[in-house]
């Protein structure tokens, strides 16, 4: 049932798949067994999310056409996760951030895959440093794929306030990139 105004609680006990095509918001959504956003769909929830139904029961897909989202959720919570699409086109960057916590950097594609650094480097160019471990939440990354792809971030969604901490390249001695960051929307 598509939630009918902002104070709704909506909860999915089957296989349900969004495919409305516009934004609806409610108030609570808990998923107790799978939900499917559909491209180009929206569902803002303004208070918890809970997801009950095990692994991958809330799936965001991404195409050629656009993403499904889920945004706004103060509170992501339960055992379950989530698998967020990202669909990116080949041989030119996308910045992207991950919007689950702790998505191994082998979310990305392994040929070009940078983060920012400005780790003492005097050349602009040499402060993109290959992506190591985890990704961090708010943090942006920069992926050149050489073929279309469809990234699949699993995990518990990223929700509330992010924090990032900005990073001032003190040890570089020549100014180049002191102070600049790449900062992503961390949210699905």
């Amino acid at each position: 049932t598509l939630p009918s105004g902002p104070t709704d609680d909506i909860i999915i006990n089957g296989v349900c798949t969004y495919d409305h095509g516009n934004t609806d918001i409610c108030a609570t959504l808990t998923i107790n067994g799978t939900l499917t956003i559909l491209p180009n769909n929206s569902l803002k929830v303004t208070g918890t999310v809970t997801l009950n139904g095990g692994a991958n029961c809330l799936v965001i897909q991404s195409d050629a056409t656009g993403s499904g989202a889920l945004y706004g959720a103060a509170v992501m919570d339960g055992a379950g996760t989530a698998t967020v699409e990202r669909y990116i086109t080949a041989n030119k960057y996308h910045y992207l951030s991950s919007p689950v916590g702790n998505a191994p950097s082998t979310v990305f594609p392994a040929q070009h895959q940078y983060q920012f650094s400005t780790g003492g480097s005097t050349v602009w160019n040499s402060c993109w440093v290959p992506i190591t471990g985890n990704l961090n939440a708010g943090q942006g990354y920069a992926v050149k794929p050489t073929v279309i792809t469809t990234l699949s971030f699993s995990g518990m969604p990223n929700a509330g306030d992010i924090n990032y901490a900005a990073i001032m390249g003190v040890s570089n001695p020549s100014g180049y990139g002191l102070g600049w960051n790449l900062v992503g929307n961390p949210y699905p």
